[in-house]
């Protein structure tokens, strides 16, 4: 049986250096150049949301903000008035700020905080933050309390089977080591290459089916469907087979799903 020690990790990661999952992009140290860049992926974002979705001046929650650069890209490209919502304050808020942008600490898990907001909103947006929810079904509920009814919400979410949930990529660069090593091994992992301590990211262990199923539960419609996949290294599935095979195979490809969503009426 295959010891699944930090030898081992550090013989997988030494492997795929030149063949990394996730290739970084080229780094920039100006600072005006690296929010130039995110300026541009936020507005890409934005508008592949409008292929979806109508937004044109239209009221927007954007569920965990993050910085807030989607949040403005709205509010400049489309006329949309945002409000932007995460479970901590970002720095970021201070500086990305525009006349049709409000932000606000807030968890919509939590259904009084969803029912402040009962039926305000026309469209939901949220990008790769759903994954990070510890209360995934009741975070659904509450989107789906404050988005009005018939209207629509473009939700991506990672998937915890997928190769890059770890969230460790800029490190870690072989598939599924989440699933693979335990948090020790990525403990001793980063003491031996001298930076602070990760394990992998915290990720809820949610399916693709159990979002179906938790979309129609809460009374959403899906719409449209979609998933990002990185193929399967057979290679490396057949090395690591007595753990990888305990999971299905369109799971293991699969790293985000992307729904287009309709609130059913009441």
């Amino acid at each position: 049986m295959t010891k699944y020690d930090l030898e081992l990790f550090l013989q997988l990661n030494e492997e795929y250096e030149p063949k990394k999952l996730v290739t970084a992009p080229p780094p920039i140290q100006d600072a005006s150049a690296r929010l130039t860049r995110k300026r541009g992926n936020a507005q890409a974002i934005a508008k592949n949301l409008s292929k979806w979705i109508d937004l044109r001046g239209k009221t927007v929650l954007d569920f965990g903000c993050g910085m807030g650069d989607l949040d403005v890209a709205l509010a400049e490209d489309f006329a949309c008035n945002v409000t932007g919502v995460d479970v901590k304050e970002r720095p970021e808020w201070k500086k990305l700020t525009h006349p049709r942008v409000e932000r606000m600490v807030l968890d919509l898990s939590v259904p009084e905080n969803a029912q402040r907001f009962a039926g305000r909103f026309d469209v939901i947006a949220s990008i790769s933050v759903l994954e990070h929810v510890a209360h995934p079904y009741r975070a659904l509920e509450g989107l789906r309390t404050v988005l009005k009814p018939g209207r629509y919400a473009w939700l991506k979410a990672n998937l915890y089977r997928g190769p890059k949930a770890s969230h460790r990529y800029r490190e870690v660069h072989f598939p599924w080591p989440h699933l693979l090593f335990t948090d020790e091994v990525f403990r001793q992992f980063y003491e031996r290459i001298g930076m602070r301590y990760k394990g992998a990211a915290w990720v809820n262990k949610l399916t693709h089916y159990h979002y179906r199923e938790y979309f129609d539960r809460v009374g959403f419609e899906v719409l449209k469907e979609w998933f990002s996949t990185t193929p399967i290294d057979e290679g490396f599935y057949v090395r690591f087979e007595e753990i990888l095979g305990r999971y299905p195979r369109s799971d293991l490809e699969r790293d985000f799903i992307n729904v287009v969503l309709r609130s059913k009426s009441a």
